[in-house]
């Protein structure tokens, strides 16, 4: 064959007449006829098969070429094939309908040499002519055909075709179960029903391009979220949140027995099945600045995503998020989350963690009797955290058990507990009891790492064994500072208005008891029940009684290789057997500036050797102490007096002080050595009251 060169001929009209068929039961029938002739046309002058000359086109004689007519349903399927003779005339009857007419035109060797197609869609009865063009097989479109659904490949959204090359074409829709669409011959169609869909581009002398396939499903349905977001503008998510305490997030638009999958953009959140956010407590986000959190859910159907049925929902807000792993991020604590607060810090990661109260917080009482609404803090292992009470206030904190270590923190080690207060709380354990630490501890050397500065207790403190306090139960190696505790403390062992045991080169400085202290042993004191090892009792005061079985002190029980300096004591101090005295039961340390304005102190022991002003048995140090001149010292069963010999400062009974001396503050500033000047770092006492009550009080009170 010598054509290989050929771009685009219209190389013949080919007509098509379709004549009326004799046989009208045909036609009442309700089939379509016609009838295809192929022969020269007027296009056949003008436009010369075979002289064609600019460019050269030379092909074999028309008459000389295989004709062959096929005729294609909408759905592709071949209704008629056959070949016919140049000049002939063929007669075809179809059911209405769309249909695709193509002629091919082969050689003596079978080479295909011209093809030319049309669509026609066919009546009833006659149908009106039809011209196919017919061009070189293989002369292909310059450019593709795609598709585009630019709000989504949706039922009802339109879908736009687009034809890259630079011919003018003919575009024609299909879907592939139905075929052909008559009517969708624009670039734009929009889908009626689901499918797959894809288009055709036809140019005269062309072969056809089709695009790829697109499916069509129904528009999704829109999930909504709803949210419930505590706190505006911002919400603050923080690990121990659940429920009505921290962000919930409903879902609307699901269709009954489907669910919903979600996804959170801040790493380390996430929604649980009953909806709440929830932050995971480990991913550390070191910043508090405002950040976007959204949440973005996705319909399932059978647990499996079907982004087909419903499109995904969003729910969009600023937060700030605290991760309480510094304590510049410390997390909040209020009144609605101190529960799950409880619960959280009582956790692996929870107990290393910061914290802060921004609110009053009103614990509510047990229903049952003889029951807790509070874990200790510290069951399992230490807390080491800090915990920053911001001068809040936590009341009706209630603990009743028999088990060591209780208080509002169990255990606590290298932590920092500043600014709590705790109101009408009542906490019953075994040994190492306090109202806000049972123990406190340090872990490195000689450094004290633990501190507790400025809170206050009030309530009562029990504990069926040893190191019982007020605010702490046992301070080892620790600063307890500017603390005061008010109510009723009871054990057995070393039981003390403020702290139980200070030990291990532990301080209590700046604190003050007003309350009644009971040991039903030995070692009870004001302040402190044992000052033990190096420790320290600083400017500290005691206002209540204190009774035990001995070693009974206004402000320590028994201060051994400790020091007990300025401070001073006004409640009755009573014992069952030895070494009562006004300011330390035994002294086996140092006791220096210290008053003693008790109204009696008693022992029950045979002789005077266990009872004085200041301290009932006296060994160690005593430097500058004085006593209230005419206080009554008690000792055999409450029957005998005992009479100071002596006003010695540096005696266990210390100098006199008539109370025109105790009334001014200049007795306690030039001869006692109190501190009343603006310094508060190495002066912290202030001067309060007239006449018969005035005293000193710490400057902070």
């Amino acid at each position: 064959m010598k054509n290989k060169i050929l771009l685009f001929l219209l190389l013949l009209p080919l007509f098509i007449a379709c004549e009326n068929p004799s046989s009208k039961q045909e036609a009442e029938d309700g089939m379509g006829t016609f009838t295809i002739s192929i022969g020269p046309g007027s296009a056949r002058t003008a436009l010369p098969w075979d002289t064609q000359t600019s460019p050269p086109y030379d092909f074999p004689e028309i008459e000389d070429l295989l004709h062959i007519i096929t005729i294609l349903d909408q759905q592709g399927a071949k209704k008629f094939e056959q070949s016919v003779v140049y000049g002939s005339t063929t007669t075809f009857s179809v059911n209405p309908g769309q249909y695709v007419i193509r002629v091919e035109a082969y050689d003596d060797t079978g080479g295909l040499q011209a093809v030319g197609t049309t669509n026609k869609n066919i009546v009833a009865g006659n149908n009106g002519a039809i011209m196919i063009h017919m061009g070189e097989p293989g002369f292909a479109l310059s450019g593709n055909v795609s598709i585009a659904a630019p709000n989504g490949p949706y039922v009802s959204k339109p879908l736009n075709a687009t034809y890259s090359g630079s011919e003018t074409v003919n575009f024609q829709w299909y879907q592939t179960v139905s075929g052909i669409i008559t009517s969708a011959t624009s670039a734009t169609y929009t889908p009626t029903s689901p499918g797959t869909y894809y288009v055709s581009v036809t140019a005269s002398g062309y072969e056809t391009k089709t695009s790829d396939t697109v499916t069509v499903t129904p528009i999704p349905l829109v999930i909504t979220l709803t949210t419930i977001v505590p706190g505006t503008p911002a919400h603050t998510p923080i690990p121990s949140e659940r429920g009505v305490s921290g962000i919930t997030v409903g879902v609307d638009g699901l269709d009954p027995g489907d669910t919903a999958s979600f996804t959170v953009s801040l790493t380390g959140f996430s929604v649980d099945g009953n909806g709440h956010l929830n932050y995971d407590g480990t991913t550390a986000i070191p910043t508090t600045a405002l950040q976007t959190l959204t949440i973005t859910a996705s319909g399932e159907t059978g647990g499996s995503p079907d982004p087909t049925k419903y499109a995904d929902g969003t729910a969009t807000w600023d937060v700030i998020v605290y991760d309480g792993q510094a304590a510049d991020r410390a997390i909040p604590v209020t009144q609605t989350n101190v529960i799950d607060f409880n619960t959280y810090a009582n956790t692996t990661d929870g107990m290393t963690r910061h914290y802060k109260q921004t609110g009053n917080i009103a614990l509510s009482a047990p229903v049952t009797p003889a029951t807790s609404n509070w874990t200790r803090i510290g069951a399992s292992g230490a807390f080491t955290g800090s915990y920053d009470g911001g001068g809040y206030t936590i009341s009706n904190l209630t603990i009743s058990s028999s088990a060591n270590y209780q208080g509002m923190f169990g255990f606590v080690q290298d932590a920092t507990i500043n600014n709590v207060k705790l109101s009408n709380i009542n906490i019953k354990g075994g040994s190492y009891v306090g109202g806000l630490i049972g123990r406190g501890d340090s872990s490195i050397g000689s450094t004290p790492l633990t501190e507790l500065n400025n809170c206050s207790v009030s309530g009562l403190v029990s504990g069926d064994g040893d190191f019982v306090g007020g605010v702490v139960g046992s301070n080892d190696l620790g600063t307890v500072e500017e603390c005061k505790f008010t109510g009723n403390v009871t054990g057995i062992d070393n039981v003390g208005g403020v702290v139980g045991n200070n030990d291990s080169g532990g301080t209590v400085q700046n604190c003050y008891a007003d309350c009644d202290v009971e040991g039903s042993n030995v070692i009870i004191g004001g302040v402190a029940g044992r000052n033990n090892s190096g420790g320290t009792v600083k400017n500290c005061y005691a206002a209540g009684s204190v009774r035990g079985n001995n070693q009974t002190g206004g402000v320590v029980g028994h201060n051994n290789g400790g020091t007990v300096q300025n401070c001073y004591a006004t409640g009755d101090v009573s014992g069952n057997s030895f070494a009562s005295g006004g300011v330390v039961g035994w002294n086996q340390g140092t006791v220096e500036n210290c008053v003693a304005l008790n109204n009696n102190v008693k022992v029950n022991f045979t002789n005077t050797s266990n009872i004085g002003r200041i301290i009932g048995q006296a060994s160690g140090t005593r430097l500058n102490n004085y006593g209230r001149k005419g206080m009554p010292l008690i000792y055999r069963n409450d029957r005998d007096p005992y009479i100071p010999t002596e006003s010695d400062a540096d005696h266990r009974d210390g100098a006199d002080a008539d109370p025109t001396q105790y009334n001014s503050p200049d007795f306690w500033r030039d001869i006692v050595g109190f501190g009343f000047v603006d310094d508060i770092a190495t002066n912290p006492w202030k001067w309060v009251g007239s006449d018969d009550d005035a005293h000193p009080e710490l400057y902070w009170q």
